[in-house]
């Protein structure tokens, strides 16, 4: 197996959106997590955004879920040869490499992790902590480039 070096930093980090049901809460039942990942470029940048959504849920005695909360967080990173990612024979769309978005994958969870822990910190939510996911296991949402 060969090793790809792939250029590239984490240029910011956005907090899109954030909802919290307080009220729908049940002591007893753990907390289940629901975690996607979608891709879209700016070549023009050097830019790849990820943006991250997780929900939070519990089921209720009767197996209704209940959502407890949401989150989306924007991933902006730089990838200074993007243009380099180009397939020409697919209307000029950009596709990074399986092995480079497991690596960007890996960078977003873990953040967002952290994240996540920082923005429920003292809430009902301070315990609902996002498990440790394998990000091989992932399927990213490719949007096409702008």
């Amino acid at each position: 197996m060969t090793k790809s070096n792939y250029t590239f930093s984490l240029k910011r980090i956005e907090l899109a959106d954030k909802s919290m049901y307080w009220e729908r809460m049940k002591q007893e039942s753990p907390f289940q997590f629901g975690l996607q990942i979608q891709l879209s470029h700016v070549p023009k940048e050097n830019e790849s955004h990820l943006l991250a959504s997780v929900q939070i849920v519990q089921e209720s005695e009767n197996e209704v879920t209940n959502e407890l909360a949401s989150i989306r967080i924007n991933f902006v990173f730089n990838i200074p040869y993007l243009h380099e990612y180009r397939k020409e024979h697919e209307s000029q769309a950009i596709h990074l490499p399986d092995d480079f978005m497991l690596l960007l994958n890996t960078v977003v969870i873990g953040t967002l992790r952290g994240v996540m822990f920082s923005e429920f910190r003292g809430t009902f939510l301070h315990d609902a902590i996002l498990p440790v996911i394998d990000p091989s296991q992932m399927t990213t949402i490719n949007h096409s480039s702008s």
